[in-house]
């Protein structure tokens, strides 16, 4: 079942999913470095109720990452 919770923009798409016990928390992104695309996908699976915590954990996680 999905959440209502689906962002995009230029660089990111992120949404989240109950799956049995557990909420899935998607993101992928893409980035261009060194003129080549570089596409990498996140996944938190945790056990429990949808947590806005764990969907700003994720993000932030994204956020520290530096390309080059």
């Amino acid at each position: 079942m999905p959440y209502d919770d689906f962002f995009i923009n230029k660089n990111q798409i992120s949404k989240s999913f109950k799956i049995d016990d557990e909420t899935q928390y998607y993101l992928t992104t893409i980035n261009t470095i060194g003129g080549r695309t570089v596409l990498s996908s996140f996944i938190i699976r945790d056990i429990g109720m949808y947590d806005p915590k764990m969907r700003a954990t994720l993000l932030n996680i994204v956020a520290t990452m530096k390309f080059k």
